[in-house]
């Protein structure tokens, strides 16, 4: 892990989303959530410069770092409100339901859209059920 490859990469994804969630606040930029237009600026990056992802992987492991507590933190508010949670099952079950098939669909829709062969789209849809 290279000192330098950890600031450039993640100190440039974390300025690209911050630039996005500043220009979230003009009505041109509202529709959109910052962390889907720093997704797609920070693969153009990629692209165009043919940078490796294992390269941009390894510069934003801190971010992997803090990411997996503040998932882990997410689960506290759930438990605290275990009882609203349990008097809603139905109708949050249905969204999970609803939203589990969505994201099933939207993967495979844009893995055939790219012309992703068989397995590469399995993986895909399998791994969109998990973000």
């Amino acid at each position: 892990m290279n000192l330098l490859n950890i600031l450039l990469w993640t100190g440039l994804s974390i300025f690209i989303f911050q630039l996005f969630v500043r220009l979230a606040k003009w009505q041109a930029f509202r529709k959109v959530p910052p962390f889907i237009v720093t997704t797609v600026v920070l693969i153009l990056i990629l692209q165009v410069g043919e940078i490796p992802y294992e390269t941009y992987q390894s510069g934003t492991s801190p971010l992997l770092f803090l990411l997996t507590p503040a998932t882990i933190a997410l689960a506290y508010p759930l438990y605290k409100n275990i009882d609203i949670i349990r008097k809603n099952k139905s109708i949050v079950m249905a969204s999970v339901v609803v939203a589990t098939v969505v994201s099933l669909i939207s993967a495979w829709g844009i893995g055939e859209l790219f012309q992703a062969n068989h397995v590469m789209n399995a993986s895909i849809a399998l791994k969109s059920v998990t973000t």
